[in-house]
């Protein structure tokens, strides 16, 4: 770029983006092919691309264009088949040496962003604006001179060197001030030129980088997402583990509870029947000593020991009886144990129904199926209990 236009207008942003994204100059393998293939390259080229005759022969009718013959006219390919090669295809040769490049005016900028681009590239569209969207050329001052330029520079030399005098010394310095300001006008637009197509560029740069920056972070954001797994299969998975593991820990849970319950009333039934066992067995106790006081006080009476004793001397003088034999053939006082002892539990049982503190080990079938609860009652205060805990729970299974 001319001075003074040869400096960045930013160039802390320049160096920003040159150390970001560095000029890349690639390098391509050169290639080698052989004649034969240069010529048939050549050859296919012509005939996809190259116009029909009768149009260039109308084209060329005054002689304008020359020699139009294309190359595999002028030199054929030399046989076909086996006789292409009589003497071997010769060495490889490199084919842009043989070929021309092919260029075509083509904008990098395909669509245009309306809310990025500035507003005097929009204006600037077509031939200069894609001239404008080109990155920067090497310095030339003829870069944007054509054939009245150079004209004018001639004619105001030769004018000024006074080789060349159309009229008046007037005419002349006319002439001169018209095509020297014309010329140095066109220097001032060259220059102008270049710092609007540079500065453009410029500005589109510091548009265009951060953009493909984001660009380029959002599709390694798109790419890691792709290679993640899916989320949705992953997460209706884990909430189908996390349930399952969940209604297996509160099974177990209502398991153990249901278990220690069992085994809590297990432990409390055991108690209960070893006191009802206990219970069992101390009537009976009662009754018996009960009964052997009774007939002790019975025959500690003067009339019991005075008759006890009548009827043993009578048996003895009887014959009966025998001296150091404890074995005795009257019922007596066996007969009042018994009744003693009958009457005692006959009395235990009324006074303890009387009462109504029969123990459930000494009543009857019919006494205990008339002391249960009703299945009424039972089932109206289980469902007491359920409808308490519902309404402090959730609701299981």
């Amino acid at each position: 770029m001319p001075a003074p236009f040869d400096k960045y207008k930013i160039p802390a942003a320049a160096k920003k983006w040159l150390s970001k994204y560095p000029v890349q100059h690639e390098k391509y393998e050169e290639e080698f092919i052989y004649l034969d293939e240069l010529e048939g390259r050549i050859s296919t080229h012509h005939k996809k691309y190259r116009q029909s005759d009768r149009y260039r022969e109308a084209q060329n009718q005054f002689g304008v264009l020359g020699d139009y013959e294309d190359i595999d006219k002028v030199y054929p390919i030399l046989g076909e088949g086996k006789e292409a090669k009589p003497y071997g295809r010769g060495n490889l040769l490199n084919p842009s040496h043989y070929s021309n490049a092919q260029f075509m005016q083509q904008s990098r900028i395909y669509v245009q962003n309306d809310k990025i681009t500035p507003r005097h590239l929009q204006r600037n569209a077509g031939v200069v604006g894609n001239m404008m969207s080109l990155p920067p050329e090497t310095e030339s001052l003829f870069r944007f001179w054509n054939f009245w330029h150079m004209f004018g520079a001639v004619f105001v030399i030769t004018v000024g060197k006074e080789w060349l005098i159309f009229s008046s010394h007037d005419t002349h310095h006319f002439f001169l001030w018209f095509l020297t300001t014309g010329w140095l006008g066109a220097i001032f637009a060259d220059w102008f030129l270049w710092w609007k197509a540079l500065r453009g560029q410029e500005f589109y740069d510091q548009r265009f980088f951060p953009l493909q920056e984001n660009v380029d972070n959002l599709f390694a954001l798109l790419d890691r997402l792709e290679k993640k797994p899916d989320l949705g299969i992953v997460t209706t998975k884990y909430h189908g583990y996390i349930d399952a593991l969940r209604e297996r820990l509160v099974t177990k849970r209502v398991m153990d509870k249901v278990a220690a319950k069992a085994q809590e009333v297990q432990e409390k039934l055991e108690g209960k029947l070893r006191a009802e066992s206990i219970e069992a067995g101390r009537p009976q106790k009662e009754w018996v000593a009960s009964a052997l006081n009774e007939t002790v006080e019975f025959f500690n009476a003067d009339a019991q020991k005075a008759k006890y004793n009548a009827n043993s001397l009578k048996e003895f003088l009887a014959g009966n009886a025998k001296l150091g034999v404890s074995t005795n053939s009257s019922k007596v006082v066996e007969t009042k144990y018994s009744t003693s002892r009958t009457s005692n539990e006959k009395k235990w049982y009324e006074d303890n129904r009387k009462n109504g503190t029969l123990p459930w080990s000494f009543a009857t079938e019919a006494e205990r199926n008339a002391a249960k609860i009703p299945e009424v009652e039972v089932k109206k205060a289980y469902d007491a209990i359920l409808s308490d805990l519902s309404g402090k729970y959730h609701k299981f299974a």
